[in-house]
């Protein structure tokens, strides 16, 4: 409850402008009546267009009073002049049907003594989001097709991108990138619109920048480049990593630096010593510094910084990281503070496909790097010519535990990297497939307070059977799925998923 005393103090000051003689004061406090509101939370979300609004407090008064009531909200930009109030209800009980375009405002609720002019102001926080702000983003293809369905407390929306735009993205769906603060430039109004909270969406020959709270699409890859771009659509991966975010097309990389100048378009290709290809495999772990690369023509590894021009090598020490005789099958984090990061490879020795070895890169290093000679890779492990990771399917890291996920046909398995010993640890039904897997835990180092959870654990399973699929996410124990898992189904095969929050920060998906 809050509750607070009003005193009405009166001074009476006479000064005489003609002499140097001052009047005595005279000081009445006046004890007002005493009321206090309650019942109001710190913060409220809701979706526009479908969501009612509806708050009733609770006003408590030392004595009968006629009171008057506001509530009125303002942008939280407000304080930088974009902002402006606007008055929604002038009852005691709100109920407002949610009209506000997605935003976060500050919701106030105003009491006022009619008899002394005295007003009690209450805040609270109110998230105003769309029916596609929050949710689970699964892509998938279906005849050379990929769209994505959406989950969310609303129910499901099949085909959300082509009904909304028109078109499905072609070719196989692959992977999707997240960037909060996308600028573009509305055609319609010459503006440059900017912190657009956007999904990147690859297929194996497609791109799409597509606004969150609306489904649109905003660019093509025809329109994400400087000088534009007329060659060849076959994305690799699009990530994010100190405060840049980096977009591979046809084996070259590029980035683009979130600050006031940003325009919504990438720079040039990165340049390198040699004419470079880099695979589908790239690595972010650190929140400071860019991913690890892949150059899949000449063997090597590169860290692409957010302030070079170039792709940079590193490594020169025990575990060199030029020209190796593997290659990476798959590329790994694990969850890190500011001044630690911690990164897995699955290296395949390409003269042997069966000589499996497991590399521990440390993320930070890469950060600190700047000539000298620090290896990245700072451990090696063979895996054992037994393991079932030689001829496994899919891939996913824990992101806490030092296991490595892995599929065959329907069985979930886990290697662990300490002992070397690994267990299947779910077996699911005949005839289904998994084609995707991913531990998905919300960092909370990297977020604020929100008004849901954020900080949950799940892995999450995609598997296929006769042209539909089904969504499996688990609760984990010791690593392990435990408990009735939630299933979410659809048509086609899925290439990947995503929880997407209005809240989530930037750095909750950097691979």
């Amino acid at each position: 409850m809050n509750k607070i005393y009003y005193y009405l103090v009166i001074i009476l000051s006479l000064f005489m402008f003609s002499s140097c003689v001052n009047d005595d004061s005279m000081l009445d406090e006046i004890k007002l009546k005493e009321f206090s509101v309650d019942g109001i939370l710190e913060n409220y979300s809701v979706k526009t267009g479908f969501d009612v609004l509806k708050i009733n407090p609770t006003l408590t008064s030392s004595e009968d009073s006629n009171f008057k009531y506001y509530w009125y909200h303002y942008t939280n930009d407000v304080l930088s002049g974009q902002g402006k109030y606007d008055t929604i209800s002038t009852e005691l009980n709100l109920n407002y049907p949610v009209t506000l375009k997605p935003n976060s405002y500050t919701l106030i609720f105003c009491v006022e003594d009619v008899e002394t002019g005295v007003k009690d102001f209450t805040e609270t926080q109110l998230f105003v989001e769309t029916t596609k702000s929050r949710g689970w983003y699964v892509l998938k293809h279906k005849d050379n097709s990929t769209d994505f369905d959406l989950f969310n407390s609303t129910g499901k929306a099949s085909d959300v991108f082509s009904s909304v735009n028109g078109r499905s993205l072609s070719g196989n769906a692959k992977q999707i990138g997240w960037m909060d603060v996308y600028s573009w430039g509305n055609p319609e109004t010459n503006i440059l619109e900017k912190d657009i909270r956007t999904l990147a969406l690859l297929s194996d020959n497609d791109f799409s920048m597509m606004r969150i709270e609306d489904s649109k699409e905003l660019n093509q890859l025809s329109g994400m480049y400087v000088d534009g771009y007329n060659g060849p659509v076959a994305p690799n991966f699009f990530l994010v990593g100190g405060g840049t975010f980096y977009f591979a097309n046809n084996s070259k990389v590029s980035s683009l630096r979130v600050d006031g100048s940003d325009s919504g378009r990438f720079g040039y290709d990165r340049i390198a010593d040699h004419d470079y290809e880099l695979s589908d495999h790239a690595l972010v772990s650190h929140r400071n510094h860019g991913p690890i690369v892949h150059d899949k023509k000449h063997h090597t590894l590169y860290w692409v910084p957010s302030n070079s021009t170039e792709l940079k090598t590193f490594g020169v020490g025990t575990y060199p990281t030029e020209n190796m005789d593997s290659d990476p099958i798959y590329m790994g984090y694990q969850l890190a503070g500011r001044s630690t990061g911690k990164g897995y490879m699955l290296l395949q020795n390409r003269t042997t496909p069966s000589n499996l070895q497991i590399a521990e890169l440390d993320m930070y290093a890469a950060y600190q790097y700047g000539g000298s000679s620090i290896p990245l890779i700072v451990d090696l492990q063979a895996v054992p010519m037994a393991s079932g990771l030689v001829d496994a399917e899919n891939f996913a890291l824990n992101k806490g535990a030092d296991l490595l996920y892995f599929t065959k046909d329907n069985a979930l398995s886990f290697y662990n990297m300490q002992n070397k010993s690994e267990e299947v640890i779910y077996t699911f039904g005949a005839g289904e497939h998994i084609d995707f897997i991913e531990h998905i835990v919300h960092d909370d180092n990297y977020r604020v307070s929100t008004p849901e959870p954020l900080d949950f654990n799940k892995l999450v399973i995609a598997t296929s059977m006769g042209g539909n699929y089904k969504v499996y996410v688990f609760d984990l124990q010791t690593g392990k799925p435990v408990g009735t898992p939630e299933i979410m189904e659809g048509t086609g095969t899925v290439g990947d998923v995503m929880y997407v929050s209005p809240h989530a920060f930037r750095y909750e998906f950097r691979n």
